[in-house]
């Protein structure tokens, strides 16, 4: 698969939800299929978890042409501020609706003992467990300020050597074994998953960020939930990754992305 560059504020705002989810959902599925890169870790079909729906599920373990692991940082960040507050962790090539889209999934390496991002739940572009960085001219940058954020003293030391250590380790194994064994992969990215008002994700992002809601069959009130902005656009889920994993942060990090705006949401979660 062949990924282009995100051009910069210039797509056009009339997509069709509904195919942008199908898109994604194919996608997943390419991937639960390709037992060399992902492997199904449930069962296809409905599954609830904390008002998680598992929906197809699979995991990423190494590089392929759908994800590409630990991005160089002067490649994908817009300025030095970016690199100082957050780590690029992966590159996921996606397509939505014949568009393809290289979309950047990192997180922001807080030191704040309780892992708030922001100061205060500001809005859409920051609160206490979410943040949203924009394509501008081909690199990412956040749309938050410095003094909107929780800590001025960002990526804690050991942070950024466990970083290190763990994209060092991948070079050599084009992975990232547990505990040294090459035969168990830790997942670099999860799939499939869709998002619930029962949710805590919901509950704390609900009154900052626009969201409709879907039924579910036999859901007994449960709805899937679909963030949006209020500058247009939905916010389509990508997948989930886990903190430790690549650099010893806690929880895991949603990561969702709009393609009107070339805007990605990313949420830390401790369920």
């Amino acid at each position: 698969m062949i990924s282009l560059p995100l051009p910069k504020r210039q797509l056009s705002k009339s997509y069709n939800n509904q195919q942008q989810r199908k898109n994604l959902r194919a996608a997943n599925f390419w991937f639960a299929v390709q037992g060399v890169v992902s492997q199904s870790c449930y069962s296809s079909g409905y599954g609830f978890t904390s008002g998680i729906i598992h929906m197809d599920t699979s995991s990423i373990y190494e590089n392929c042409d759908q994800y590409t692991a630990f991005p160089d940082a002067d490649q994908v960040f817009y300025s030095d501020y970016e690199k100082e507050v957050m780590l690029p962790l992966g590159m996921m090539h996606v397509d939505f609706d014949g568009v393809q889209y290289d979309v950047l999934l990192a997180v922001p390496t807080i030191s704040h003992e309780e892992g708030i991002i922001g100061y205060e739940n500001i809005g859409e572009r920051c609160g206490e467990f979410w943040i949203t960085y924009s394509n501008v001219d081909g690199k990412w940058a956040l749309d938050s300020l410095p003094d909107e954020l929780c800590e001025l003293e960002f990526a804690p030391p050991k942070v950024r050597e466990r970083y290190e250590e763990r994209k060092a380790l991948f070079e050599i194994h084009r992975c990232l074994p547990f505990e040294g064994d090459i035969n168990h992969k830790l997942p670099l990215l999860r799939l499939g998953h869709e998002i619930t008002n029962l949710s805590n994700l919901f509950t704390r992002l609900d009154r900052y960020i626009p969201s409709s809601l879907r039924d579910i069959p036999y859901g007994y009130g449960e709805k899937l939930v679909t963030f949006e902005s209020s500058e247009g656009g939905e916010y389509i889920y990508l997948g989930r990754l886990t903190g430790w994993i690549y650099c010893g942060l806690f929880g895991d990090f949603m990561f969702f992305f709009n393609t009107v705006l070339g805007r990605v949401l990313v949420v830390v979660d401790y369920d």
